[in-house]
């Protein structure tokens, strides 16, 4: 276990690309982006290595785990993919997690804290259930040594060429913060739809560095992109 210090205004990238347990063998890499001025310690997780008591649902795409002045972390991202319904009607569902576990001295294990889950059940035309590349983030935008944790996604089931809902979830600490709209297609050379959205109460009393993050974040991602 490799410990890798990120001091002042260092920005770093830590790529994990392996599983916690055995539902799953060769996840896809994701890149972890931390952006913190404070001292943060930051793990790499062997198969060996990862507690057994991390349970969770999917195949596991995304993990990291971070020491912060509360306590020891971990959080992961997992997908089911799209899936055919067993109901023989051509249809598909897919569903997105994201977990969070924390170090329980008491008990010696990581115990479960936060969890999200979002889906599409039982859609009989096209599907969409992805997390958006490179999101799954830590940062420290307001420094005060609590960790913001980003995941951001879009879900969609429809049979035209229209905007998917898209979602930016923020946890700081307990606080959950949600950016909720639509992405952005083109529907003409001249036109376009989607693209709006909404902060939640607790987005909008958030530091400004945080909201101007999530601004960011949404309008990088905001085109739809075509297989």
């Amino acid at each position: 276990m490799k410990l890798l210090k990120l001091n002042f205004s260092l920005f770093g990238f830590l790529i994990v690309c392996l599983a916690c347990n055995n539902k799953t063998s060769n996840p896809k890499p994701n890149t972890i982006q931390v952006e913190t001025p404070q001292k943060l310690e930051i793990f790499s997780i062997s198969n060996q290595l990862c507690p057994t008591e991390i349970k969770f649902q999917g195949k596991l795409d995304s993990i990291f785990k971070w020491k912060d002045k509360t306590g020891e972390y971990i959080c992961i991202q997992t997908s089911t993919g799209i899936v055919s319904d067993t109901l023989d009607n051509g249809s598909s569902s897919g569903d997105l997690y994201t977990y969070c576990f924390k170090f329980d001295i008491a008990k010696k294990q990581y115990s479960r804290i936060w969890h999200l889950h979002d889906f599409v059940n039982n859609c009989p035309t096209d599907i969409e259930v992805e997390f958006l590349p490179n999101t799954f983030q830590i940062t420290d935008l307001n420094k005060n040594e609590i960790p913001e944790i980003w995941t951001m996604y879009k879900t969609v089931c429809h049979g035209d060429v229209s905007p998917s809902e898209m979602k930016i979830i923020c946890y700081e600490g307990m606080k959950k913060m949600a950016m909720r709209g639509r992405n952005r297609v083109k529907v003409s050379k001249t036109e376009t739809d989607g693209g709006e959205y909404v902060l939640d109460k607790a987005f909008q009393l958030s530091d400004p560095a945080i909201i101007k993050h999530a601004r960011n974040l949404w309008n990088t991602h905001i085109d739809q992109v075509w297989d």
